[in-house]
């Protein structure tokens, strides 16, 4: 078959066409798909910064609870400051009178059970504060209770009426000193420690006068199911003429989940002076 120049040039021309026409075509699907990789990339860094916005106005918006949470808690903290004032005021009753009143408490605040007293110990009479863990004992008055003490000196003093079983208090006393002439705070406090690695519970116990802490202290046990504090004090003044006794102050109870009694810690004010050694936060130290 024979082409004419004519023919040859026209198939050229047409093939030169096809030619540019497919290049065109793939480089329009290059740039399709080159916009579309774009848009993919625009369209997940909006989701990004929309994620972004939303972190940072979810952040502002926890501060503001956070901060008016702590407003709110500071005019708390004030109003009860106020009330904790009057409510723990002591009226001096005339001379040889020994009063006492419990002092409100938060709890839940971080910083375990709180139990406080106010305290006055007039000038003509001497007063001492007694601690001692042991087992309640029927009739827990004062005299009963220096008897407990006094036990405590002996060897081996704080066994359960189990037999032979370890009280499990790592400071079992008994421990006194006498009280300075005044008014002071007496604070209790107690909070739970978990369970250590060898499957006992510890509570800790801390007895504060004043500023002086006069026992650190824990009580350790594998059977302990329970704890609390018995505060036999009074919201009201309580007032104790010259031969009255004050009575117990306090009682730290270690409920057992099976067995004997629970121990006992008991603090209690007293006016019969004894041989108890100081608590081991004043020993050596002199009173102020």
């Amino acid at each position: 078959m024979k082409f004419s120049i004519r023919t040859l040039l026209v198939l050229t021309l047409a093939v030169a066409v096809a030619i540019a026409l497919v290049m065109k075509l793939y480089q329009s699907r290059v740039q399709q798909e080159r916009l579309l990789a774009r848009q993919a990339q625009l369209q997940s860094l909006r989701a990004e910064l929309q994620a972004v916005s939303g972190s940072s106005e979810m952040r502002q918006a926890m501060a503001d609870q956070q901060a008016m949470y702590q407003r709110a808690r500071q005019d708390a903290l004030d109003h009860f400051a106020i009330l904790q004032a009057r409510d723990s005021k002591i009226e001096d009753r005339g001379p040889g009178v020994v009063s006492l009143r419990n002092v409100p408490e938060i709890t839940g605040l971080g910083e375990g059970n709180r139990t406080s007293f106010r305290v006055r110990i007039p000038a003509d009479r001497q007063v001492w504060l007694k601690y001692v863990a042991a087992p309640d004992p029927p009739s827990a008055t004062t005299e009963r209770l220096d008897e407990l003490a006094i036990e405590s000196l002996q060897p081996q003093p704080m066994e359960s009426s189990s037999g032979g079983e370890p009280s499990g208090f790592q400071h079992p006393g008994g421990y006194a000193f006498p009280l300075p002439t005044g008014e002071h705070v007496l604070t209790v406090t107690s909070n739970r420690v978990e369970s250590d690695d060898e499957g006992e519970t510890v509570h800790e116990f801390r007895i504060q006068f004043g500023d002086q802490v006069l026992l650190q202290s824990s009580h350790r046990s594998s059977d302990t199911s329970s704890f609390g504090t018995v505060a036999l004090g009074s919201s009201r003044q309580s007032d104790y003429q010259p031969g009255k006794t004050p009575h117990r102050l306090l009682r730290l109870r270690f409920n057992r989940s099976q067995g004997s009694g629970p121990p006992v810690a008991h603090l209690w004010l007293g006016e019969q002076s004894s041989d108890l050694p100081a608590f081991p936060g004043l020993a050596g130290q002199p009173l102020q």
